[in-house]
């Protein structure tokens, strides 16, 4: 079982789409923190207006990342965290990935190779199961770099922010 674990890990570690989505996630997190720059200098009444046309009848499809930054409750660095998860911009990357790495058993023969040798196949399913968890924590862990460091950059002087808030 732990053999399985350690193999799917090795070629999870070693395919091009492991290092593809996971470099396309921290470029898209560090795209959407400087798109949160460029959205907190716009001025008032831009702001206003686009309040103005949205009603609260429409229907809003898609992925909203909004964070309030007001002279009474600046941004912080949680606020930044807590918005980027609660778009679920890391959630589409981590199913993408789960799909590519599912399917590229089947292209490249993996299963009718290893199949057999296993004395349960179950165990190929829960090292499938492991290998996809350790890339969910993975790719958690480098949002929230990505996004702090990007924070960083584009709002010199971001505090950090409450740690309870990251937990809701």
């Amino acid at each position: 079982m732990l053999s399985a674990v350690k193999m799917d890990l090795y070629r999870m570690r070693k395919t091009r789409s492991f290092w593809g989505v996971l470099i396309a996630m921290i470029l898209f997190t560090v795209w959407s923190v400087a798109m949160t720059k460029m959205d907190t200098e716009l001025p008032d009444t831009a702001q206003t207006q686009e309040a103005e046309e949205q009603t609260e009848d429409e229907l809003f499809i898609g992925i909203g990342v909004t964070v309030e930054d007001t002279q009474q409750n600046p941004l912080t660095a949680a606020d930044e965290i807590y918005a980027h998860f609660s778009s679920k911009l890391p959630c589409i990357f981590i199913c993408i990935f789960a799909v590519m790495f599912s399917v590229a058993d089947f292209h490249t023969g993996f299963i009718k190779t290893i199949g057999g040798q296993v004395e349960k196949r179950g165990y190929l399913i829960i090292s499938k199961g492991a290998a996809l968890a350790v890339f969910t924590a993975i790719a958690t862990v480098l949002e929230t770099a990505a996004i702090l460091a990007a924070s960083w950059i584009c709002f010199p002087g971001i505090r950090l922010g409450a740690g309870g808030e990251l937990a809701v």
